[in-house]
């Protein structure tokens, strides 16, 4: 779903127009950066938006890029209850028209209104469609999502958040600090971070434990000990770089099995990890080419 702002900021509409503040629009070179990391997945599929109009972004992208992508077909619904027989446009993707696209498209692609994400990812679940969808990096943390992201059901691209890490503009002309990220269960895209080659050792961290346990709190923005074996928290903002090769994801906090706080006080809900055992980092030397790959924990 989206409207033309103007001609050097167009932006994809995010939010729902019944909802205060939900409401947001993405640049056009999100939607270029985001889909150049799938196109090989998309060629010779049916693709579906189902929350854009024709002023959609995400709509212009594809259909003026059709041969570029080599896609077999594109269909696309606002959320409205008009029914545009040309355009495929019949409405809200909750209403009977549009699950019958939905069934019959290979890929689902678009930014949701945040209010009602939870229940666009059931339905794209409930018909096992493939997806890329962008939505703020709290989106992982929802109950009836969170599991799927620790089974790594879907994943976060972290490649191409750069472009969709900004301030988004309302309809007012005012602008809002969000961090949007692409999330797709086709592929988890690697991404070169900093290199790793600089390691810490927790006799030079000053992290705390959560209360009566051996759960350390990893501090936004530091690196996790390289002799830590036991088990730590991240915050959310921290997992759209993890590295699935070295980290076991175990659940979200508020799913653990008690209460866990620092000092006394509730925490936000972070991820609580584990280094896996396939990873020993004291194994082998790193060549100069591993280390300039490696991600950021």
């Amino acid at each position: 779903m989206g409207v033309c702002k103007s001609k050097t900021n167009i932006k994809l509409l995010l939010g729902s127009r019944t909802q205060k503040d939900d409401e947001f629009y993405t640049p056009y070179q999100a939607v270029e950066a985001i889909i150049s990391e799938y196109k090989e997945d998309l060629v010779g599929k049916i693709i579906y938006c189902n929350c854009d109009h024709e002023w959609s972004n995400f709509v212009k992208y594809f259909k003026n890029n059709k041969d570029a992508i080599g896609y077999k077909e594109f269909y696309h619904t606002g959320l409205t209850d008009e029914f545009v027989f040309g355009d495929y446009n019949v409405g809200d993707f909750r209403n009977a028209d549009s699950v019958e696209l939905l069934k019959k498209c290979d890929v689902v692609i678009t930014n949701p209104p945040f209010s009602i994400i939870t229940q666009w990812y059931n339905l794209v679940k409930k018909y096992d469609k493939k997806f890329i969808v962008l939505a703020p990096i709290t989106f992982v943390s929802r109950r009836g999502i969170r599991k799927d992201f620790i089974d790594k059901q879907f994943f976060i691209n972290a490649k191409s958040s750069r472009e969709c890490d900004r301030n988004f503009k309302r309809p007012d002309g005012s602008f809002a600090e969000i961090k949007c990220y692409p999330h797709s269960n086709i592929k988890k895209i690697d991404y070169n971070y900093r290199d790793t080659t600089h390691k810490v050792f927790m006799k030079d961290c000053n992290y705390k434990y959560y209360d009566g346990t051996n759960i350390l709190a990893i501090v936004d923005g530091e690196r996790i000990p390289i002799d830590y074996n036991g088990l730590f928290t991240l915050s959310i903002n921290q997992c759209w770089h993890f590295d699935f090769k070295k980290y076991d994801l175990i659940c979200f906090t508020t799913d653990y099995k008690e209460k866990l706080l620092i000092d006394g006080k509730e925490q936000f809900v972070r991820l609580l990890c584990k280094k896996n055992s396939k990873f020993e980092p004291n194994a082998k030397v790193e060549t100069k080419k591993e280390q300039t790959q490696g991600n950021l924990f």
